[in-house]
């Protein structure tokens, strides 16, 4: 085989292989589970504000309908939370979840006595149009922010 032959069949099988990879594409994911982070609580008027953020790992839309969460720090409740939500999230994007309601006397009592850190749990679910429900199982540790009275993260 000459050296103008051997180059053409190098190219030509180069060709072959990058054709057949570049046909594979990318798999569509549509059925991954969403991700869910605490993102701060904070205390005002006796109410609590949950941030939430909650992400879509899919390449399609995701549209929650409802949620239903308990917090509970060390082995106080401090609130029990569960109502219809509407809200979408694209594909690949997240978006915040903002909670404003009723804390349990008890754990507001704790919350507000938090001086380093105060282990949590966040449980439940979240009910979501287009695929199963999702539970949620948190646990962490929630810390004073700095010069922010009455929040936490």
């Amino acid at each position: 085989m000459n050296k103008t032959a051997s180059i053409a069949l190098k190219i030509a099988f180069l060709t072959a292989l990058l054709t057949a990879v570049v046909g594979c594409g990318t798999p569509q994911i549509n059925s991954a589970p969403p991700g869910l982070s605490l993102e701060s609580v904070t205390v005002v008027d006796r109410q609590l504000q949950i941030n939430l953020m909650i992400e879509n790992r899919n390449d399609d839309s995701i549209f929650l309908e409802a949620v239903d969460l308990q917090m509970v720090l060390g082995d106080t409740p401090l609130f029990e939370h569960a109502s219809p939500r509407t809200l979408e999230i694209d594909p690949r994007g997240r978006e915040a979840l903002e909670l404003v309601l009723n804390a349990n006397y008890d754990g507001l009592e704790i919350l507000n006595a938090i001086e380093t850190s105060q282990v949590y749990r966040l449980e439940g679910k979240l009910e979501f149009s287009d695929i199963r429900d999702y539970p949620v199982r948190l646990r962490g540790f929630l810390h004073p922010v700095p010069g922010q009275p009455g929040r936490y993260r």
